[in-house]
């Protein structure tokens, strides 16, 4: 305003300038919306991230936003439409392949009982993940073989996150007794006396594939797990041996990036490699040049 009020400026100017200058409502009115935005900032900044897993993120990110731009009575009627318009637009915007998303965040261990979420899309995540690993060919996973000195992590059962068709949760106890088909005792030893048979037999026990599933299933949504110094990587490398089918999942689900911001930076990487002084660069050459710059940090 000290501006505005120059003695050598033209009247015209003085306008312009008194335009563009903020009143103290509307400086105030900015303020709030600049707070209103910074959980976009901070979603933006997570979902962005090129080093560990993102996708099992946007659900809690979307409630964690929908949440901040719930109403209050002090809001003034602007910023209730602002953020009237900003949940519509969510909705609209996050309404997408929601078996992908719910699949991603049941597959974070430490956040699998999906608490953030209703019991009807709790209960949708989990009966997914138990016919998502019904599909998985053991044969095609390489197994990580466990670590020397390294401990079990397997904590008790608690009640699992498995629903019957009355929607209503399932303990491990009355659930495995009453699905689980009976097992096939047979006994391969050749040496077996014969007479000691019915009291040692010491063969496999041969389960449906189903039972051997829902079992697995039951051991990873009833474990609980207080090592929370692990990342989400560390821990499914150390317990991948446990869950066979569920890890598999994970590597293929966790493996997909919230956003394609790291690509995007990759692009603009070459972007900045190709220009008028380097025209005559080779795609091999630039794509040799992108290589040791993006993986340059990794080794040297």
């Amino acid at each position: 305003m000290a501006l505005a009020n120059e003695s050598t400026l033209s009247n015209s100017a003085k306008n312009t300038i008194k335009a563009c200058v903020f009143s103290f409502e509307e400086h105030t009115l900015a303020e709030k919306l600049i707070k209103i935005l910074q959980p976009f900032e901070k979603a933006t900044t997570i979902v962005s991230a090129k080093k560990n897993p993102t996708l099992q993120k946007i659900m809690p990110i979307i409630i964690k936003i929908d949440n901040c731009m719930k109403t209050s009575d002090d809001d003034p009627d602007v910023i209730k439409k602002v953020k009237d318009v900003i949940r519509q637009q969510m909705a609209y915007r996050t309404s997408g392949d929601k078996e992908l998303i719910s699949m991603a965040c049941v597959l974070n261990p430490f956040a699998k009982d999906l608490e953030f979420l209703s019991a009807e899309d709790r209960a949708f995540a989990h009966d997914l993940l138990l016919k998502q690993a019904g599909g998985v060919n053991i044969a095609s996973i390489n197994m990580i073989k466990k670590e020397p000195g390294t401990e079990d992590v397997l904590p008790h059962l608690t009640n699992l996150g498995i629903h019957d068709e009355d929607g209503k949760v399932i303990s491990v106890e009355e659930d495995i007794s009453l699905t689980l088909s009976p097992a096939k005792r047979i006994c391969p030893a050749a040496d077996m006396d014969e007479w000691l048979e019915d009291v040692l037999c010491t063969g496999e026990t041969v389960k449906p594939r189903e039972d051997v599933v829902f079992q697995e299933v039951a051991r990873y949504l009833g474990s609980a797990h207080t090592d929370r110094q692990l990342t989400l990587l560390d821990w499914w490398k150390k317990n991948a041996q446990y869950f066979p089918r569920i890890s598999g999942l994970a590597r293929k689900y966790l493996a997909i990036p919230a956003s394609s911001v790291p690509s995007e930076r990759v692009f603009s990487l070459a972007g900045n490699l190709v220009n008028k002084k380097r025209a005559r660069l080779s795609p091999n050459n630039i794509d040799l040049l992108v290589f040791l710059r993006k993986n340059m940090e990794l080794y040297w």
